[in-house]
């Protein structure tokens, strides 16, 4: 959960007391160690047992960083380690100039690094203050003049650091919350896009078939495989009478958001035209006409209409730019199907072409998008089409569609291994003939 802005520049404060605190710890259990052991060795545990109470404090502020909410209160240890400081060091030194010199110049300098509030930062520089000037004061009569002196150069100084402080405090609270409401505005952009991408997910997942439809003489199985949030592949069953039946593979260049709608309107075009499927080439010039006159120059779709006519025994494929259906026979022999054409929305002139091919019992058909042949290996290497044809060979011995699919993919996640997919995958899986 996001913190709002004065918390959050706050937290961040806190962070560098932290760090400085650290400092500060290591400091004082250096100095206060000397300190006590040379008071020992003088005769004076008392007061060196004080400056032991330093380190028993600097070891509970230690003990502290492990608590949650160790950074809530990490200003505060600060500060009462300073105070601290100040307190032994009027107690065990008579030396008024001992005093003095801490509290009246070396302290106050530590302001300059403290990013406190305004009141804590007044508060602390009186304290520093009152403490340096009284020490000064005290000091003997004939030096009354310099003590003097030294007391309004302290309380000048003090005052001087404090103004400091507070000057380098306010501009780094200014832009620690412009970072914060910068970050903050692009964060609520980013969420906003996630959403909206997760519903173009969800229609264009909408817009896959659920399933796979049962046919009496055909075994069939799909998989689409996005490799962003919205792919650009799109596959769909189109019943037609007589029990034939349209496999459609299309693929727009590239990914994302406007390959999605562009896939939206390929679709409604193809549901449109599907009395017309028995006639693909027609179909293809329609959806040609459409989409140069709708699409951005640079995007392109590849299509693939695939009329399955199990009675005539015969598939018959028209093809725009997509990779080449896979056809491989009951015997073993394996070949491409259909005749190369330009994409749709290249504004080429085309020449569709519709080639009959034999589709006999045992036959199996396979339909891809080009990112199954594009899956690189870690050494960059794609899988290319003639290591597809025999992946496909070693496939077809599986007993159904639905194994034969999940061997191949089994197939492609081996070669690619744990490198990224960079490509949108869709497999469809046509077999003559009920599963043996």
């Amino acid at each position: 959960m996001r913190l709002p802005a004065e918390r959050a520049v706050e937290r961040l404060l806190d962070v560098r007391h932290a760090a400085l605190l650290r400092v500060v710890g290591a400091v004082s259990t250096v100095a206060a160690t000397v300190i006590a052991i040379a008071l020992t060795a003088e005769g004076r545990p008392a007061r060196a047992g004080l400056w032991a109470g330093l380190l028993a404090a600097v070891l509970a502020a230690a003990i502290a960083r492990r608590r949650p909410r160790y950074l809530d209160g990490v200003r505060y240890i600060l500060l009462g380690l300073l105070v601290l400081w100040i307190l032994l060091l009027g107690v065990s030194f008579p030396q008024p100039g001992i005093l003095y010199a801490f509290a009246g110049w070396v302290f106050p300098a530590l302001l300059l690094l403290l990013r406190l509030t305004p009141g804590q930062t007044v508060a602390l520089a009186a304290l520093f203050a009152a403490l340096g000037a009284w020490d000064a004061l005290r000091m003997p009569s004939e030096d009354a003049g310099p003590g003097i002196a030294m007391a309004v150069a302290s309380l000048g100084w003090t005052a001087a650091a404090a103004a400091l402080s507070h000057r380098a405090t306010r501009t780094r609270r200014r832009e620690l919350l412009a970072e914060w409401y910068s970050h903050a505005s692009a964060e609520q952009e980013r969420s906003r896009m996630r959403s909206e991408l997760d519903d173009a997910r969800t229609v264009q997942l909408a817009m896959l078939p659920r399933g796979v439809p049962e046919h009496p003489a055909l075994d069939l199985a799909a998989m689409s495989l996005p490799a962003t949030e919205v792919g650009g592949d799109y596959y769909d069953f189109l019943s037609l009478p007589a029990g034939r039946l349209a496999v459609v593979v299309a693929d727009v260049s590239g990914h994302g958001m406007a390959s999605g709608l562009v896939l939206s309107g390929v679709r409604s075009g193809l549901h449109l035209l599907r009395e017309e499927l028995d006639r693909p080439v027609d179909v293809l010039g329609r959806l040609a006409r459409m989409l140069a006159e709708t699409i951005p120059e640079r995007m392109f779709v590849t299509l693939q209409i695939a009329v399955f006519d199990p009675s005539a025994g015969t598939v018959t494929v028209a093809n725009a730019g997509h990779p080449p259906a896979i056809l491989v026979a009951a015997g073993g022999e394996v070949t491409t199907l259909g005749a190369p054409a330009p994409p749709l929305g290249t504004r080429l002139e085309a020449s569709f072409q519709a080639v009959d091919h034999p589709f006999e019992a045992g036959d199996t058909a396979l339909l891809y998008s080009d990112g199954a042949i594009e899956v690189r290996n870690h050494r960059g290497e794609p899988l290319g089409e003639p290591r597809l044809l025999a992946e496909a060979r070693r496939a077809a011995a599986r007993p159904g569609a639905r194994e034969l699919r999940d061997a191949l993919l089994a197939a492609l996640a081996a070669f690619k291994g744990d490198v990224e997919q960079e490509d949108d995958l869709t497999l469809v899986v046509v077999r003559r003939g009920p599963a043996r």
